[in-house]
């Protein structure tokens, strides 16, 4: 994945923040200036205002100021970066991606376990709970040569040890958790749930 260079101001403005606790913008130009991103141009307050922006809209991340502590930044709900939510997720896998790209001459001693990304059942499935519709989903267990086919309630998604799982509802009650892997088709219907 490459990462857009503006998502790379963002991803450095965030843990710059984060790392110092509180910090001025003056600080956090000193810090910009030693970066090759700043290609030797001072990070203005228009430009710092607009990451700061775009930061809260795609990552949900604030970054406030303590006026009574002399204009200095931080981040405003710190736990979302602590805790087990998206935003960390998001963060945290963009913060590697921008690391390990940046270090593409030592591409050769760094050894990585690939992710399956079930990208295309994973918009379905997201899609189908934001629109509160149940899935088909044909699935194949591990120890069976066929696959059945289920219709359910997505109740939620989690990423464990590097695969996707969603967590469904059948309409006795019962719950089941699907890997995405193991899914053959999974296409979303017209019949609602809460």
């Amino acid at each position: 994945m490459n990462i857009p260079s503006i998502f790379k101001e963002y991803i450095w403005l965030v843990n710059t923040i984060y790392h110092a606790g509180r910090i001025s913008l003056a600080d956090i130009n000193t810090h910009w200036m030693r970066t090759k991103m700043s290609g030797g141009l001072p990070l203005s307050r228009t430009t710092f205002n607009r990451h700061r922006d775009a930061i809260e809209e795609i990552f949900g991340i604030y970054i406030d100021c303590d006026r009574k502590d002399g204009y200095r930044y931080y981040i405003g709900n710190e736990r979302v970066l602590r805790e087990e939510t998206v935003q960390n997720w998001m963060l945290s896998t963009l913060t590697v991606n921008n690391i390990i790209g940046e270090s593409m001459s030592l591409q050769h001693r760094i050894v990585l376990e690939n992710i399956p990304s079930d990208g295309e059942y994973l918009e379905v499935v997201i899609k189908a709970m934001k629109d509160s519709r149940k899935v088909t989903v044909r699935y194949r267990r591990y120890q069976s040569s066929e696959a059945k086919t289920f219709t359910l309630s997505p109740y939620c998604i989690k990423l464990f040890r590097q695969r996707w799982y969603l967590l469904g509802r059948f309409d006795d009650g019962g719950f089941a958790i699907f890997s995405f892997d193991r899914m053959e088709d999974i296409k979303p219907t017209d019949e609602p749930f809460n």
